[in-house]
């Protein structure tokens, strides 16, 4: 039996990091900080066979280390996270 699934994705523009694309999205608020959730974001879950699950701040160290690395080398390096032969 074989599995599929299609998945649309929407990246920045190449060349820009992860933190600077959530700066152009993020709107003009009342100034307060609302609390990021990293374990939320299937990005900073390490989702190869051979480590489970993240605790949050294993996903949060993983958004500090790729905050300002272009995000085309993100998704490479997640690609290559989740490939399964």
């Amino acid at each position: 039996r074989v599995r599929g699934s299609l998945v649309y994705f929407g990246y920045p523009s190449i060349g820009m990091s992860l933190k600077k694309g959530m700066e152009a999205l993020s709107r003009v608020d009342d100034g307060g900080e609302e609390e990021i959730v990293y374990s939320d974001y299937s990005l900073l879950v390490n989702q190869s066979l051979e480590e489970g699950g993240e605790e949050e701040d294993a996903c949060r160290r993983v958004y500090k280390r790729i905050e300002g690395v272009p995000f085309d080398l993100v998704i490479k390096e997640k690609w290559d996270q989740v490939q399964r032969t």
